[in-house]
């Protein structure tokens, strides 16, 4: 039996925190109508993102030590473990303030402020993971546009298609 990769659960796995993330925003603003029970169903959903993304970090080292020092995409990689970091410890931050807000009629507008800004580094998140790429054994590597000339230990840049 192959031993699964950390990338491999790693990739799957990060959407898990990010969907959790953005509907306690979407419950926050349910909250508005249906009271009490959305502020809850947030709380319960930046907790358990929290707690994922919490996980999935350990995966995410792992990555990070496979990539050489010398490599041109080391920065992307050091800025992207920065951002992520500090996403969690936002939404954790986040999770804590919710916790004296749990029966509250609506979601307080802090507890809203701090999902927004804690979605904005997840966006910022999401564009720095886009410039790496992993190639067939795993390790990872810088992508470049087709226009740009390829050095080596980088891969075409390929859009997705819809």
């Amino acid at each position: 039996m192959d031993r699964v990769q950390p990338k491999a659960l790693r990739l799957p796995l990060m959407r898990l925190p990010v969907g959790l993330w953005v509907a306690s925003f979407v419950l926050d603003v349910m909250s508005l109508r249906f009271g009490n029970g959305a502020v809850q169903a947030a709380f319960y959903c930046v907790a358990a993102g929290s707690a994922v993304a919490i996980l999935i970090t350990a995966a995410t080292m792992l990555d990070y030590n496979r990539v050489p020092t010398e490599s041109p995409i080391r920065r992307t990689t050091v800025l992207h473990a920065i951002v992520f970091t500090t996403t969690i410890l936002v939404f954790s931050l986040d999770a804590w303030l919710r916790t004296a807000w749990l029966d509250a009629h609506w979601t307080p507008f802090p507890a809203v402020a701090v999902s927004a800004l804690g979605l904005t580094l997840v966006a910022i998140g999401g564009f720095l993971a886009r410039q790496v790429g992993f190639d067939s054994k795993g390790n990872v590597v810088h992508l470049v546009r087709p226009e740009d000339e390829a050095p080596p230990g980088t891969i075409p840049f390929r859009p997705r298609r819809r």
